[in-house]
């Protein structure tokens, strides 16, 4: 007898369940990052716990990227999503219940771990189940609904007053429900990470491009977010011009992430992102020179930095999986996991630095440098190696 298996009528079907827990887990997970440092203020924390309560937050993903291969490893990619996300509630429902900002340190800095491992397990699962002819475009589609994610997540904020326990109960029921979808799928799982452990030197021989591209994207996007608020108070910005200013960047994210993932699909995802970069560069030079723009100039030049600047992330880890075998994406998705935070952990003050001595606008200028530095490697990579073919697993194997 000949047992026929039915094969998916769409590349997009085998991610289609994790998208649906990606929307509720990134709603929780935006709220909770608007929340948190605003119940800080409320609460009367120091300043300086408010910054380091950023600062944790990648500190504890930095030590996920190097637990989550091992756990992914053990458990399997759903098990591994159940663990991670019950450390996320836990957290998300702790906050209220004691007030102390040595606690919420210790809270961020779980939440980074557990999001370090979530993201490995998305990353894994949809770069897993990719081939490299449709990849950008699965890509593109997980990015597109992070982007809506963070945009509903923000708009949460108004459902309840951030002084009470509700918003953060709010938080927590998001992340359960995000179980659900993910742990009902009937889809078959990746291949287990073929090593429990990170490789970068991997990652410089194989994709260098990408290693130098998720330390600058995490250096230019982790200063962007942290320090934008600075900026917009330092030059008169109201706050609805920063929020109007921020949202035009995440709406630039979601509208292009499609478009770029089908190109990147068609071409080297090297000249790809070498255009974003060098894009990128041009508008944050804009915005160095000018600084405070009126506001349709600014909204504008949000959107385009977001087209490009925002977006690089999926094209990066794509190139990655491209050069690599089957049951190499979790390690592949910590591995760039671990770099971004590197740079996400100094970026953020390399720019306040250069805020401080030569003004707001410096912070534009910081990541026009970065992308820069990132435009110039990929280039040099271009000019010296030929685009990623047909991936051939015994050829790109991770050492064990």
């Amino acid at each position: 007898m000949v047992i026929h298996t039915m094969t998916p009528r769409s590349p997009y079907s085998a991610i289609a369940a994790i998208l649906m827990s990606v929307l509720a887990l990134i709603a929780g997970n935006a709220l909770l990052n608007t929340l948190v440092p605003l119940r800080g203020k409320i609460e009367g924390f120091p300043s300086i716990t408010l910054g380091l309560l950023g600062s944790l937050f990648f500190a504890g993903m930095l030590t996920g990227t190097l637990l989550s291969p091992f756990i992914i490893r053990r458990v399997g990619h759903v098990k591994a999503y159940g663990i991670f996300t019950s450390l996320a509630i836990v957290a998300a429902i702790s906050y209220p219940l004691a007030l102390d900002p040595g606690l919420w340190l210790v809270l961020r800095a779980i939440m980074g771990f557990a999001f370090a491992g979530l993201y490995s397990v998305i990353d894994g699962w949809v770069h897993g189940k990719a081939e490299n002819e449709y990849r950008g475009r699965l890509a593109a589609a997980y990015q597109f609904v992070h982007f809506i994610a963070v945009a509903f997540g923000q708009t949460l904020l108004v459902l309840a007053d951030p002084a009470t326990f509700s918003l953060f109960a709010i938080a927590g029921i998001l992340f359960a429900i995000s179980i659900i979808p993910f742990s009902l799928s009937q889809t078959e799982p990746p291949a287990l990470p073929e090593t429990a452990r990170l490789n970068i030197p991997w990652l410089l021989r194989n994709a260098p491009v990408s290693a130098v591209a998720a330390t600058g994207i995490g250096a230019a996007s982790g200063a962007f977010w942290s320090m934008t608020p600075v900026f917009a108070s330092s030059v008169g910005m109201t706050t609805a011009q920063l929020a109007s200013f921020l949202t035009a960047t995440i709406i630039g994210s979601a509208v292009a992430i499609w478009p770029i993932g089908r190109l990147s699909d068609r071409m080297d995802r090297r000249l790809v992102l070498a255009g974003m970069m060098l894009a990128a560069g041009c508008f944050e030079l804009i915005l160095a020179l000018f600084g405070r723009l009126p506001a349709w100039g600014m909204n504008g030049l949000g959107f385009l930095l977001g087209t490009v600047a925002m977006t690089m992330y999926s094209v990066m880890i794509a190139h990655a999986n491209d050069r690599a075998g089957a049951g190499q994406s979790v390690t592949i998705a910590s591995s760039l996991l671990f770099l971004y935070s590197i740079g996400a952990i100094l970026g953020p003050s390399i720019a306040a630095a250069l805020m401080e001595r030569i003004g707001p606008q410096a912070l534009f200028l910081h990541m026009a440098i970065v992308h820069a530095i990132m435009l110039g490697v990929t280039i040099l990579r271009i000019r010296r190696r030929a685009p990623a073919m047909e991936r051939t697993t015994a050829e790109v194997s991770l050492p064990k």
